[in-house]
């Protein structure tokens, strides 16, 4: 029997040989090891670059990781390759914030159908002013801590000022134009507009809404908008017909604004009726407006923006349609903080051969105890 155990001994001794000898030459011929990681990329996401680019608040972005190796970028241009598991064997990313944590909802490195990614998600809101946002992300030995390379990423969270160009290129006549993709005006150019005017109203449009506002001393304003419908007023009154105007970042006018709406589509199924209202805090609130059915606009004036509903029939005035809404959109935060943490890779299996060949010597030494045992 003691012949028998020194056979199933030696057995295990020359399975873990074999396999941590088979392992040597997986790590040698892993580009992991193999060759050194000079520089990490972020492939754009809709041509958003996440080193010096723009993010829009509460919006996800997803930026593909690639490396390039000093042989690589000899060899060739564009040598750029997706980051695999081979890469992060005995690897991990470690993220560290430097700078504007509070602008953002998340910030990590996910991996999907083999890729790996980094996803950043400013938190939604609709301020006037962009917070700078630094991260530093490491690429980190497991086994010895050391710090195989590194690359620090600042960006901006916020939304784009109009350009000068578009501005300043509208004359007195003209109305300037707002994109949502540009929607802020700030005070200075405010002050400009002003003295094109000097001192009147401007005009401002997207196309299917138009202010028409005296703008002397106004601070920076997010005309953001959209027509998006407002789910709970749609279910709770089902058989009437809406059109909505929606500004979530509620900007205010020092003076009364007109506002004009172009509701040419909607004639038709309104049948030339419109009866407005300003939707806040779950309340609905009749506000008074004149429709032309010449130039197909409904009129209105106020001095603050916010959530409109235009609809074909009377709803009645202070009407309740949610007790448990929030109407308080914010204007998003602007605040800088130094927060300095370190967030982990999700676990990329770099440890599971070792365990593998572990378990399978402990299995052959406990099969060779329990052979001396029935001895």
């Amino acid at each position: 029997m003691k012949k028998l155990l020194a056979i199933l001994l030696s057995a295990a001794a020359v399975a873990v040989s074999t396999a941590m000898t088979a392992f040597a030459q997986e790590q040698l011929d892993s580009p992991s090891t193999n060759s050194t990681i000079s520089n990490i990329v972020f492939v754009k996401d809709e041509d958003v670059d996440i080193n010096g680019g723009i993010l829009t608040p509460g919006k996800e972005y997803r930026f593909l990781l690639q490396y390039t190796t000093a042989t690589m970028g000899e060899k060739m241009d564009n040598a750029a390759t997706d980051f695999t598991d081979e890469q992060l064997n005995g690897n991990k990313f470690l993220i560290e914030s430097k700078m504007g944590r509070s602008a953002m909802d998340s910030f990590k490195i996910t991996k999907s159908s083999g890729k790996y990614y980094l996803v950043a998600e400013p938190k939604a809101g609709y301020p006037t002013k962009q917070t700078d946002v630094e991260y530093k992300i490491r690429l980190v030995n497991t086994k010895n801590g050391d710090v195989l390379h590194e690359k620090t990423l600042a960006f901006k969270v916020g939304y784009k000022t109009i350009s000068d160009d578009e501005l300043y290129a509208a004359s007195v006549e003209e109305p300037i134009f707002i994109s949502n993709d540009a929607p802020v005006i700030t005070e200075d150019q405010f002050e400009e507009i002003n003295s094109y005017t000097s001192g009147k109203a401007a005009n401002f449009t997207n196309g299917d809404w138009t202010i028409n506002v005296r703008v002397g001393g106004l601070k920076d304003q997010n005309l953001y908008s959209t027509s998006a419908g407002i789910p709970e007023i749609e279910t709770k009154f089902e058989e009437s017909q809406f059109k909505f105007i929606n500004f979530p970042a509620n900007p205010k006018f020092d003076y009364t604004a007109k506002i004009s709406v172009d509701v040419s589509n909607e004639a038709d199924a309104f049948e030339d009726s419109f009866v407005l209202y300003r939707y806040k805090d779950g309340v609905l609130t009749h506000m008074p407006s004149t429709y032309n059915p010449d130039t197909s606009e409904v009129t209105f004036s106020t001095k603050e923006m916010g959530k409109f509903v235009l609809t074909n029939v009377a709803l009645g005035n202070s009407t309740i349609v949610d007790e448990e809404v929030n109407d308080a959109t914010g204007g998003g935060n602007n605040n800088n903080n130094n927060n300095s943490t370190t967030e982990p890779n999700p676990d990329t299996g770099a440890n599971a051969p070792i365990n593998l060949m572990f378990a399978a010597a402990a299995v052959s030494l406990m099969a060779g105890i329990a052979a001396s045992k029935r001895r």
